[in-house]
């Protein structure tokens, strides 16, 4: 008897592992790639490049674990890259901007350019390994409702160019990393429940150049800013101010102590502090000093805080809703 019901618990088990779904299967793909040659393609590009440039529905690539050294240019709409493990799926280049250079030459240096609308990519490792040099982008984007889920994006000085005004991009449980400016433009950007990590030894955060005109520009809520060993106490910055009219909140977000206690930086220029919309709201930890925050930043109440919100920067005229995947 009592080998009957162990049996039968054994099958049970088993039945249970059979059904949950691997990340292949939880949505159909379109394209796999695979480095090893059991997929469609070998490359990124080489799937991305496949799908007709007139695109109108949903293509989903689904990328095999592997360090994919390439550069890739998304310029077909509606296009979805879903890695396999976050920690094993890696799209890395070592590009960077030369001053020596063309300027044609220096726009196309990010490792991962989105040039298209509605855009979305999941568990996938971008990296730039070009160190703290200006301008080395892991990710620019350039296109409007790209959306961002549990990614790692990885660099040095400027990691994550969100280039164009007026249009949005949404970041949820991914974990950003990067020494000084690495987010940075003018775009309307919400990061969600993600990890800010600061990976050298003194840097800033954001640097946004948001528009005067543009109601929102980042919005950060309930992140953790942590820091690599190697990073100072006290040396890293929220943000300073590329436009006048940068516009960042941080919103329940918890600080660790390489968060300068003053928060906020001017660029060295006094002026940027009657401009600068510089905002929080709950924030806690040891980067959090109320009575040491800069006077020309703003510290929320609870009723002003309720219009920062991820719907109110995502929806837009058209309701965008990026917290519902695409796919």
């Amino acid at each position: 008897m009592k080998k009957k019901i162990f049996v039968s618990m054994l099958m049970s088990i088993l039945l249970c592992i059979l059904s949950i779904p691997s990340p292949a299967s939880a949505y159909t793909a379109n394209i796999t790639v695979a480095k090893d040659g059991s997929g469609n393609y070998k490359t990124v590009q080489a799937a991305l490049d496949s799908i007709p440039a007139n695109n109108t529905s949903r293509k989903i690539i689904y990328i095999k674990n592997g360090t994919y050294k390439e550069k890739v240019r998304v310029t077909k709409p509606y296009v979805s890259l879903i890695g396999q493990d976050k920690n094993k799926t890696i799209i890395t280049y070592n590009d960077h901007v030369d001053t020596s250079k063309p300027s044609s030459y220096n726009l196309e240096t990010p490792t991962v350019i989105i040039k298209a609308k509605d855009f979305s990519a999941e568990n996938i490792n971008f990296v730039n390994t070009s160190g703290q040099i200006e301008r080395a982008n892991a990710i620019k984007v350039q296109s409007d409702r790209a959306s961002f889920y549990n990614c790692i994006i990885f660099g040095g000085q400027d990691t994550l160019l969100l280039n164009n005004s007026g249009e949005r991009a949404y970041f949820s449980k991914c974990t950003i990393s990067g020494d000084v400016d690495f987010i940075y433009g003018a775009m309307i950007a919400a990061f969600d429940s993600c990890i800010i990590n600061s990976n050298d030894k003194t840097g800033y955060i954001t640097a946004a150049s948001t528009p005067q005109q543009q109601k929102y520009g980042f919005l950060f809520v309930n992140c953790n800013l942590t820091r690599d060993s190697s990073v100072t106490t006290g040396g890293v910055y929220l943000g300073r101010p590329w436009r006048p009219y940068a516009s960042v909140v941080y919103k329940n977000c918890t600080m660790d102590a390489h968060i300068n206690l003053t928060g906020w930086n001017n660029w060295g220029n006094s002026a940027n502090e009657a401009t600068a919309r510089y905002m929080e709201y709950g924030s806690s930890g040891t980067g959090w000093n109320a009575s040491k925050r800069v006077k020309w930043a703003k510290t929320l109440s609870a009723k002003e805080a309720e219009n920062y919100t991820v719907n109110n920067y995502m929806k837009g005229t058209d309701n965008w809703n990026p917290t519902k995947k695409p796919y």
